[in-house]
């Protein structure tokens, strides 16, 4: 008899979606399998905010095994069973939910130095929805024990989520090495071919490992070689840290003491706090070389992205590298058929989430053979920064002094429709950009000043149609403020109302 219970070497406890609309139950290597073959279209109880720390795990393990192997491909579930079992030295315990043995690694779990879990607490571990990356303490948005049942895939889902995106949560309870401080987060901004995860992950091997002489570049304390992979496997008291020099470059992480264990036939979670990181990273902020998460190049921190989310201003600074220093997966791949920007994050305060945010930016034929080039990526880099400061422009200088002359000076009253002002530009932002990416510079600066001046206009005349003003005064009020806003036009834009002279006078 094993002394091992829900191996994912060898029990089905992954449910998927095939894409021949089937739905089956599947191992580890199983689904190494099919997503290299590109048979997966979804994982059934993975929830939104874990798809990247999934999409992460199953890459970077896949990249350090089949370079251990040297392999660039591999479609065979026993090869993946075998080539697994020699990243954990034999030993099914390392891929395994339960193992009572406490000295003996479980999946995602460190072996317990101690011998017992006598220090150890169970009070929030009888769910897996209460170890996940999301903050379900007030109870709020998103309701505590919200899985009644779980499944095992809800235990595996939420251990990954734990041990490789979460950032400190107080006192003993660190976060990952790989994000900007303990109230950063881990993003994904990358570039895909297709929503199939399969296809993802496909591409993403092939950048991680043409890309890891790259990294081994950038950030020389990496092994080339030999380096630790799964730091689950090493025992760990809560004190002792694995320097960086000591890993691989595709390393995957734990950052808290945990043991699941069964109690009257139900998983619990047994969790103790650590007296420092795992990691002795501190000093980078956030630069591992993760393959999907850029890095500010002055500031030289790992993005962190703020409650905003992925918004245009953001975004173009990660596409166009104006900003940000490009993780390896942020690659278009110029043989695909379609090529789009794909950025998620889940962004945590303190003791809070702020929101998941994703966003996908399609880039057409012509855009991809500019990006290909560094002439053609600096060419709408620069067009790009110039379109967010016109967008700056109107909002600040133009729409901004309109409202306010509308609404009494009242700057609270006034966000609302700047606000509004933003989503449009965001929404128009890109497919504007797209359109006129062959245009003359100057002439493509003019469509996109007078398609936002446009724009803020029709925000005005709402907010004057809205205006809960006495019949007496509010044509005086909006009259003031339509003259504010043509002022501000003619004053900031003058070259937009320069009549040309058609009788070749000079």
């Amino acid at each position: 008899m094993h002394n091992y219970e829900h191996c994912l070497l060898s029990d089905k406890l992954i449910q998927v979606r095939k894409t021949d609309g089937n739905e089956h139950e599947l191992t580890l290597p199983e689904v190494l399998a099919c997503l290299t073959r590109n048979e997966i279209e979804a994982f059934i109880t993975l929830q939104k905010h874990q798809q990247h720390s999934w999409h992460a795990f199953l890459v970077q393990l896949a990249a350090m095994t089949l370079h251990k192997h040297q392999l660039a491909y591999c479609d065979s579930v026993e090869k993946w069973k075998e080539m697994l079992l020699t990243m954990t030295n034999g030993e099914y315990e390392a891929w395994s939910l339960i193992v009572p043995n406490l000295a003996k690694p479980a999946f995602m779990q460190s072996p317990v130095p101690e011998g017992n879990l006598t220090s150890f607490k169970t009070d929030n571990g009888d769910s897996p929805d209460l170890i996940d990356l999301l903050n379900t303490a007030k109870n709020h948005d998103v309701k505590m024990k919200r899985i009644i049942n779980p499944r095992y895939s809800h235990w595996l889902y939420a251990l990954i989520s734990l041990q490789t995106m979460q950032g400190v949560m107080g006192r003993g309870n660190y976060g990952i090495a790989r994000m900007n401080g303990g109230f950063g987060s881990r993003p994904c901004a990358t570039f895909r071919s297709s929503h199939l995860p399969g296809k993802v992950f496909i591409d993403d091997i092939e950048k991680c490992l043409n890309g890891r002489n790259k990294i081994l570049e950038a950030y020389e304390h990496y092994k080339s070689e030999d380096g630790i992979c799964l730091l689950w496997l090493k025992a760990w008291n809560g004190k002792t840290q694995i320097e960086l020099s000591e890993l691989n470059p595709f390393f995957i992480e734990i950052c808290r003491r945990i043991r699941l264990v069964k109690q009257a036939n139900r998983i619990i979670a047994s969790l103790q706090n650590s007296k420092s990181a795992r990691i002795l990273a501190k000093d980078l902020n956030g630069r591992t070389g993760d393959p999907w998460t850029p890095v500010n190049k002055e500031e030289q921190k790992a993005l962190s992205v703020s409650s905003k989310g992925f918004d245009y201003q953001l975004t173009q600074e990660i596409i166009f590298g104006n900003v940000y220093k490009a993780g390896v997966t942020q690659e278009i791949k110029q043989d695909a058929k379609q090529a789009f920007f794909w950025g998620s994050v889940l962004v945590r305060g303190k003791g809070e989430t702020e929101g998941y945010h994703e966003r996908s930016v399609k880039i057409p034929a012509k855009a991809r053979k500019m990006l290909a080039t560094v002439s053609g990526k600096d060419k709408v880099g620069e067009q790009s920064k110039k379109w967010v400061n016109i967008a700056s422009v109107i909002e600040k200088n133009v729409l901004l002094p309109a409202l306010k002359k509308l609404l009494n000076d009242d700057l609270r009253k006034a966000m609302p429709w700047l606000a509004r002002f933003t989503t449009k530009v965001d929404q128009k932002f890109f497919p504007k950009l797209w359109s006129g990416i062959e245009l003359q510079d100057e002439e493509a600066n003019r469509l996109w000043e007078i398609e936002l001046l446009n724009t803020a206009h029709e925000i005005l005349q709402t907010a004057i149609k809205r205006l809960p003003t006495a019949s007496v005064s509010f044509y005086r009020i909006s009259c003031e403020a339509e003259g504010m806003f043509i002022g501000c036009k003619r004053k900031r834009f003058q070259h937009l109302f320069v009549k040309e002279k058609t009788d070749g006078s000079a």
